[in-house]
């Protein structure tokens, strides 16, 4: 991830981050997310990992409320 979410600090309710690169941006977009989001904002990140054929697929979904 590069640059900035085009969103205003403290101006976001719910933030939903879905990705499905096995380089998942953790850091930097965590620290984007709570720049964006605002007091008591929600966050949903979905991170998928793909398979190998005949493998069950990797799934990461992680949801946070924060009063």
């Amino acid at each position: 991830m590069t640059g900035k979410l085009p969103a205003e600090p403290s101006s976001v309710d719910i933030v939903v981050s879905i990705c499905s690169s096995l380089e998942f941006p953790g850091d930097l977009l965590v620290k984007e997310i709570f720049r964006v989001l605002k007091p008591g904002g929600t966050i949903l990140i979905y991170n998928s990992q793909q398979s190998v054929i005949g493998e069950t697929d990797k799934v990461n979904v992680s949801a946070f409320f924060f009063p």
